[in-house]
């Protein structure tokens, strides 16, 4: 049973959360009405203030029918890899989420090349249509001819009006929001906001929409989302170190804390915030408890 709702599920909506468990959307989650309800400090210090944003209407009929993107950054922290920005694509109907880091803009061409690759290698076929603003990001040579030569439109959002491109500003909203919160809550450096906002991403295509009774997870696999094996983001875990890469007299595990979890492969991702070094394993002893809330956390310096 999950006691502690709000920091395992990347202190997401709370109506989300219950609309999770209540309507059985997902397998592994078993709440009260007491968990789900109960006030979040975190939540509260870094959600406080909300802007709201005009709905769209007309929604896509399938998946893949129009992609909505947006770039967020710079940070004023570099991750260690030396990111500032994070662009989001979204699929409208499913309101399935990927997350890029990028150096620069000038890299969102290449990754939504690949993006583009990857819908193509799973459904069979390119996106019919990308919105986006009107950014140099986004409206330059190359990715005009990109898309061009695969038959995708270009939509975009008229200047000064963001609210026309609201699916990927409310998503990078609300993925800031969640990061905000998990780090203050794992008390870990602002310049590990990209593995966050990764993870809030990845929790976020488990967790239901408002309006649609299904996981972006459900629309896009055709099964329910186990979400037994998701744990609190920053709490301490112990690895095992396979044979193959220790000798006989050195230690059989190695501290991290978890940040996120395997993408084409299972498992946990785990951080040394000394190092700044990142691994995935699959044999993970996690520490799971409530004591790094209990303690005061403040709320990280700068902007993400």
């Amino acid at each position: 049973m999950f006691t502690q709702v709000a920091p395992t599920h990347g202190h997401r909506d709370p109506e989300a959360i219950r609309k999770l468990n209540k309507e059985k959307l997902a397998n592994g989650i078993d709440i009260c009405k007491c968990d789900a309800e109960n006030d979040c400090e975190i939540c509260l210090i870094g959600k406080m203030t909300l802007t709201s944003f005009t709905k769209v209407a007309n929604r896509a009929k399938k998946q893949i029918e129009l992609i909505h993107s947006d770039i967020c950054g710079p940070m004023l922290t570099a991750t260690p890899s030396d990111h500032r920005y994070m662009m989001t694509l979204i699929d409208d109907y499913s309101r399935f989420t990927v997350v890029y880091l990028l150096k620069t803009k000038d890299e969102a061409v290449d990754r939504i090349k690949d993006y583009v690759a990857t819908l193509h290698t799973k459904f069979g076929r390119n996106p019919v249509t990308l919105r986006t603003d009107n950014g140099r990001e986004y409206v330059n040579q190359r990715l005009r001819n990109f898309l061009r030569e695969k038959g995708i439109e270009h939509q975009f959002s008229a200047p000064y009006t963001p609210q026309q491109n609201g699916a990927a500003e409310r998503k990078n909203r609300v993925l800031v929001e969640m990061a905000k919160c998990m780090l203050t809550d794992a008390k870990l450096p602002e310049r590990f906001w990209g593995e966050t906002v990764c993870t809030a991403a990845y929790l976020q295509n488990r967790l239901p929409s408002r309006s649609i009774l299904k996981t972006p997870f459900e629309f896009g696999t055709g099964i329910k989302p186990n979400v037994d094996h998701i744990r609190i983001f920053g709490s301490k875990a112990y690895s095992y170190i396979p044979k193959q890469k220790r000798r006989k007299w050195d230690n059989k595990a190695r501290e991290g804390v978890i940040v996120g979890y395997g993408g084409t492969t299972k498992g946990y991702r785990l951080l040394n915030p000394t190092t700044n070094e990142t691994w995935i394993s699959r044999s993970v002893k996690i520490i799971e408890d409530d004591s790094h809330m209990k303690n005061e956390s403040a709320v990280p310096k700068g902007a993400i």
